[in-house]
């Protein structure tokens, strides 16, 4: 049987805003469906979600801010 939670349940559980939750629904990031007038998502689609951030996060670079040109030396100024 599939395990449905209330976009409230799904944010808490992702650690996003509830807002966040309905722009992803939106967009279509996130499939969700209606039970008579209540919006779930099913537990199955957070599951996705994450592996599919992982994997994004994981095939990125990581960009290093050169925070050296943008702070100044004791009594210098930023170019």
């Amino acid at each position: 049987m599939t395990r449905f939670l209330t976009p409230a349940q799904a944010a808490d559980a992702l650690a996003i805003s509830l807002k966040t939750i309905y722009r992803l629904i939106h967009n279509g990031q996130i499939r969700a469906v209606k039970i008579g007038r209540q919006l779930r998502i099913p537990a199955a689609e957070l599951t996705r979600l994450e592996r599919e951030v992982q994997h994004v996060v994981a095939d990125e670079p990581i960009r290093v801010l050169e925070l050296s040109k943008k702070i100044p030396k004791k009594g210098g100024r930023t170019k």
